[in-house]
């Protein structure tokens, strides 16, 4: 299963809801395991460990793991080891809910990040093998007419991405409207 990191996150928010517990991942972030618990006893918060640079996925940050674990840890959280492209932490709804970022800069942050790597998933694993394989396809069979072939596989691949990084993209402008709504902040509620 390929997933962004807000697909993980909202996935294990509805299991928490409906009463399980993550206490570990395979490294893939595919595979969970949960122990029973009483529905909505737990809450749980993400962030991305990833530091985006350029076209690639970007590298896992140690020091910021370190960080968000320790400010998660503060907050009564329990750390779910380990997402390596990001801090999943659960800890007792009774607490109330919380956030791993407070501030909208962070959470501006933290959303471009899992969008990079959102986009990074769907481009190596979805756009570029379907182009690769029609282009193939089309310079072995020597018949140009399958360039309809590539080019709607690509528009497939580029629908794809959107499809993985399009709620990250929005939390991002809603972020950007309250930062812009905020006073002091430079300008009117909408200037964004």
């Amino acid at each position: 299963m390929l997933s962004t990191l807000t697909d993980i996150e909202r996935y294990v928010a509805k299991m928490c809801a409906e009463g399980w517990r993550p206490v570990s991942v395979h490294a893939s972030a595919s595979k969970f395991v949960f122990e029973r618990t009483e529905p909505g006893e737990y809450v749980c918060a993400m962030a991305s460990t990833i530091v985006p640079s350029g076209l690639s996925l970007g590298s896992f940050d140690k020091a910021r793991y370190a960080e968000l674990s320790a400010r998660l840890e503060e907050r009564g959280a329990t750390l779910v080891p380990q997402i390596p492209q990001g801090v999943l932490a659960v800890r007792r709804a009774d607490q109330g809910p919380f956030e791993v970022h407070t501030d909208v800069e962070s959470k501006i942050a933290d959303h471009k990040a899992r969008r990079s790597y959102g986009a990074f998933l769907a481009f190596l694993f979805f756009f570029m093998p379907m182009v690769a394989v029609s282009a193939a396809a089309m310079v072995t069979s020597g018949r140009p007419q399958l360039m309809a072939v590539v080019a709607l596989f690509a528009l497939v691949g580029l629908s794809i991405m959107w499809l993985m990084t399009k709620d990250d993209t929005r939390a991002i402008k809603r972020l950007e409207r309250e930062r812009a709504a905020q006073p002091g902040a430079g300008g009117e509620p909408g200037d964004v």
